[in-house]
C-alpha cells in the first residue's frame, strides 16, 4: 500500500498513453463491477484506450489539462479537464484512482491541487 507522500503528480505525455489506459480500464472494472454488465467491462480494451490517450495527448486543445498520480509501481490515477477561461483554475471532468491507491487522500485532495469549489459534475481546481 502506497502512502500519499510516496506519490508524484506529473503531466503525462504520449509515452504514458498505455499506462493511462491501464488505469482507466482497471478503475472502471474495480468501480463498476456489479453496476455495469460484466461482459461490457470484460470487453474494455486497454489498446483502444491507449490509442485514445495517445490522440488526446498529441492533439490536445490549448485549454486541456491532464495530470497523473505516479506511485512507486507506476501510474495509479489521473484527472483530466479544461482550464477555466481567464483564470488559473481548471475544471476537472474526469478523475480515476486505482483501488489500491484509494484511501490515502489522493482522490480527495491531490498534492499541489486543492479543491476550492464543487460544481455540478466538476471541480474547480487551482493549478500549482
Amino acid at each position: 500500500m502506497e502512502r500519499l507522500d510516496d506519490m508524484l503528480i506529473v503531466a503525462p505525455g504520449p509515452a504514458d498513453a498505455a499506462a493511462l489506459a491501464q488505469v482507466h480500464v482497471t478503475s472502471w472494472r474495480e468501480t463498476y463491477a456489479g453496476l455495469l454488465p460484466t461482459a461490457y467491462l470484460a470487453r474494455m480494451d486497454t489498446r483502444v484506450h491507449a490509442r485514445r490517450w495517445l490522440r488526446q495527448l498529441t492533439l490536445a486543445r490549448p485549454s486541456a489539462v491532464v495530470l497523473a498520480a505516479e506511485g512507486r509501481q507506476g501510474l495509479v490515477g489521473y484527472c483530466a479537464g479544461d482550464l477555466v477561461r481567464d483564470s488559473r483554475l481548471a475544471e476537472v471532468s474526469t478523475l480515476y484512482v486505482l483501488r489500491s491507491a484509494q484511501g490515502h487522500g489522493l482522490e480527495h485532495s491531490p498534492p499541489k491541487l486543492q479543491r476550492i469549489r464543487h460544481g455540478v459534475g466538476s471541480w474547480r481546481t487551482p493549478l500549482a
